[in-house]
């Protein structure tokens, strides 16, 4: 058998190869085939987006002139703040004078709406203070009934003086009387000079006890204001009675007392404990209460009163 000429030699076209494809080619081919296909798909799946697309936008064009107008969303103003009672929040500390007291008992609890002039708390000063008044009302007792006995002995030696002035009064006229006989019995010459000078003494004695009872009358006369007896008892029992006014004044140490109508707001302190510089509760009306609010710089043109 003749060799096949060449391509260069006889000019004729290229001679065809027979390739048989291998097993790489064949993957090759494979995966060449779906990427043709997901291609495909994709490219189906823009077509119907953009159809959907072109429907829904025609749709919404035809409902823009049905639909109602938009409207702008409030303006919001945020604020920092708290809520506190419209008056002013007190801080109530133990009384005046109450020292080192300790709280005995609470009778509140937070959150309670109390009247004025209501307990609060109780001391363990109590006990003390309630003894120095007792003994503050048994003192003045005693200068009272003082002052009654002493009145009783100025309106008996009142009447006792009278009554000594009186006798006195009638013996020294008597005594004058019989001294005036003896004596004209003298100038008749019936009886000594002797006899007439002993009249006249007994008379001079009369007039001097007179003197005398007319005396502890103006001692013992008018009010008790001229009385020295009187005047030390009545300020004795004024004495007493200030002292029994302070005893009151400190029993007033032993109990912390509501000011006005409110509200316990919160305790500081428990029964055994000594309040410290927060005192022992916090108390307001919290019948009407306000807030206060802070509000950044930008926002103030914002807000107005109302």
């Amino acid at each position: 058998m003749d060799p096949v000429p060449s391509s260069a030699a006889s000019g004729l076209p290229l001679p065809i190869v027979d390739r048989h494809p291998t097993d790489m080619s064949r993957e090759d081919a494979r995966a060449g085939g779906r990427r043709r296909a997901l291609v495909a798909l994709v490219c189906l799946a823009a077509a119907l987006s953009g159809a959907g697309l072109f429907v829904a936008s025609g749709w919404l064009e035809s409902r823009v002139g049905d639909a109602p107008p938009v409207r702008a969303a409030p303006s919001v103003v945020v604020a920092l703040g708290r809520l506190a009672p419209l008056g002013e929040l007190r801080s109530l500390a133990a009384p005046f004078g109450a020292g080192d007291a300790r709280v005995a008992e609470v009778l509140v609890a937070e959150g309670q709406s109390v009247a004025a002039g209501a307990a609060l708390v109780v001391f363990d000063n109590a006990p003390a203070l309630q003894a120095a008044r007792q003994v503050a009302e048994d003192q003045l007792a005693s200068r009272q009934a003082a002052l009654a006995q002493a009145q009783r002995n100025v309106a008996s030696s009142q009447a006792e003086s009278a009554a000594a002035l009186a006798r006195a009064d009638v013996a020294a006229r008597a005594a004058d009387a019989d001294y005036q006989r003896w004596a004209a019995l003298v100038g008749q010459g019936f009886v000594s000079a002797a006899a007439a000078d002993q009249r006249r003494a007994v008379r001079d004695e009369a007039a001097e006890e007179h003197r005398r009872a007319r005396a502890v009358v103006a001692r013992h006369a008018g009010d008790g204001a001229a009385q020295p007896d009187l005047q030390a008892a009545r300020l004795a029992v004024a004495v007493a009675a200030a002292e029994r006014d302070r005893a009151v004044q400190d029993l007033s140490r032993t109990r912390l007392v509501a000011p006005a109508d409110g509200t316990v707001i919160a305790l500081h302190a428990r029964a055994g404990e000594r309040p410290g510089a927060a005192g022992v509760l916090d108390f307001g009306d919290t019948r009407t209460m306000t807030a206060e609010l802070e509000l950044y710089q930008a926002d103030i043109a914002r807000v107005r009163k109302g």
